[in-house]
């Protein structure tokens, strides 16, 4: 249940387009049922402005998109509404500076240059010893990873990665 509430637009299953797609809407419909904040900006994060339009422009990507083309108009009215909204992110180069603001457990979202993606990877925040870390999300079937290298220098070794939206998991 608690997966459904924090993936689903509203936390209600209604089709494919009810899923939250992208990451900066993941994090936008969960700040907005009061369950996570983000704190990008106030961590010293600067204005993040992409055309987000992945999932409309490879529709042959998607399983779902392929067997049901009625959903595709929905997956751009999403888009379309992400596009409307001030987000922020805190460049790579830059994260080193604000790692002491990113709490254990805060949900790291990696941004990415793929042109019409928002974010290409998800995880938490671990400190270990002092050192911001990322703990991956894992593929089905795989162990969960961490780091070897603080999570600024992991992001600079990768050359598609472009910074990082953080959201914090609100207590109640």
């Amino acid at each position: 249940r608690e997966l459904q509430f924090i993936r689903y637009r509203g936390g209600t299953i209604d089709g494919y387009p009810s899923r939250l797609h992208y990451t900066s809407d993941y994090f936008f419909d969960n700040v907005k049922k009061g369950v996570w904040k983000n704190v990008t900006e106030e961590i010293g994060g600067e204005p993040f402005s992409k055309t987000i339009n992945f999932m409309s422009t490879h529709p042959d990507s998607y399983q779902q998109l392929k067997d049901n083309p009625s959903f595709l108009a929905v997956i751009k009215e999403q888009e379309a509404e992400i596009m409307k909204r001030a987000m922020f992110f805190v460049p790579k180069k830059r994260v080193a500076s604000v790692a002491a603001k990113i709490n254990n457990g805060d949900i790291i979202g990696i941004t990415t240059s793929i042109e019409g993606m928002d974010v290409g990877h998800t995880g938490v925040a671990l400190w270990m010893d002092g050192t911001l870390r990322f703990m991956h999300a894992p593929i089905a079937g795989s162990k969960v990873q961490i780091t070897d290298v603080p999570l600024a220098e992991y992001l600079l070794k990768i050359k598609k990665h472009s910074g990082i939206m953080v959201v914090r998991p609100i207590e109640g």
